[in-house]
């Protein structure tokens, strides 16, 4: 963290008054306000921050941005159900680390999920790529204090700190971000990245907001090019099911992805096959048997020998595919 930053910080802890208080066993604190669920769990309240970690590249950023969706429509989006109160329905992003056209492509997907045809006011982004640790903290605080935020996305936290190794940097970090929320009564979303070598939250820092997060969820890239949304660390509830999203090319957004596990290995009549073949053959109108093979069984999660002894003659019997020629 910049040696500025780091300075104030300190300053800061040095000049507030101790939280320390007896809590009161006979007087109830007021109820959770739960904003954000996923599947029917209580993932995020206001008062508390939650994390969303992965890998480079995994589609952290598109969960997010479908967070900021759900929050402004009130409408489930890529299985995420956000519901501000109507005196903290304020959304801002603070984008750290995209180039300004892949944010403003980013954010037409998320106007899409939202089903806006202009962007409304109570959403507020913010583009510091070029920004040091300590200009990104200053807009951190001037935005928490607004009395309308409800909801604050940092994409990604590892910008507001020079050295996530750094234990003394990293504990002033995440010690701030706790004071923000509980004072200002906001939900921080922050994202970070999984170390390749660890499969963990990267340094000091991570191991430290999976301490003291409300939830942790992870951004699993799939083998077949989907992404999978799963909890990790939940505090206040059960693990929800894992949401799987993958490429519409119908829409040229994200969708939720039907996965292969959801049915049973008997029970092809209940399925909704349309939209396996349609991802099957979003990239090419035709397929040879052995690619036929290979695309059937990533898309459906199946095994090889289920998709060739099974699915494939069932698709064909019901004239979902047809094969012409030696060619499907």
């Amino acid at each position: 963290m910049a040696g500025k930053l780091l300075n104030k910080l300190l300053d800061e802890q040095k000049q507030a008054s101790s939280g320390a208080r007896l809590f009161d066993l006979n007087k109830q604190p007021p109820a959770e306000n739960w904003v954000l669920n996923i599947g029917g769990k209580k993932v995020g309240s206001l008062g508390n921050f939650i994390t969303i970690s992965g890998l480079p590249k995994a589609r952290k950023t598109v969960f997010a941005h479908a967070m900021i969706a759900s929050a402004i429509s009130g409408s489930t989006c890529l299985g995420l159900s956000m519901n501000l109160p109507e005196n903290k329905r304020d959304v801002v992003l603070l984008d750290c680390e995209q180039s300004e056209n892949s944010l403003w492509n980013a954010m037409q997907r998320a106007k899409q999920m939202g089903k806006w045809d202009r962007f409304p006011e109570n959403i507020r982004v913010w583009y510091l790529r070029k920004c040091s640790p300590a200009e990104n903290m200053e807009i951190l605080e001037k935005e928490c204090a607004k009395s309308k935020t409800g909801l604050i996305i940092i994409d990604g936290l590892l910008n507001f700190i020079i050295d996530f190794n750094n234990v003394e940097e990293s504990h002033i970090l995440v010690k701030k971000l706790m004071n923000l929320v509980d004072t200002y009564n906001v939900m921080i979303v922050n994202i970070l990245h999984i170390s390749k070598s660890t499969n963990f939250t990267v340094g000091h820092l991570g191991s430290l907001c999976d301490r003291y997060t409300q939830s942790t969820l992870e951004v699993v890239k799939l083998e077949n090019g989907d992404s999978e949304l799963k909890a990790k660390y939940m505090r206040d509830d059960e693990n929800f099911e894992p949401v799987t999203i993958y490429w519409n090319h119908n829409i040229e957004n994200y969708s939720v992805s039907p996965s292969g596990s959801y049915f049973e290995d008997d029970n092809l009549e209940d399925v909704n096959h349309g939209t396996y073949i349609d991802r099957i053959f979003a990239s090419n109108d035709e397929q040879d048997y052995t690619n036929l093979i290979k695309r059937v069984k990533l898309i459906y999660g199946k095994t090889e020998t289920f998709a060739r002894k099974k699915l494939i003659p069932f698709l064909l019997e019901n004239r979902y595919i047809e094969k012409i020629e030696g060619k499907y």
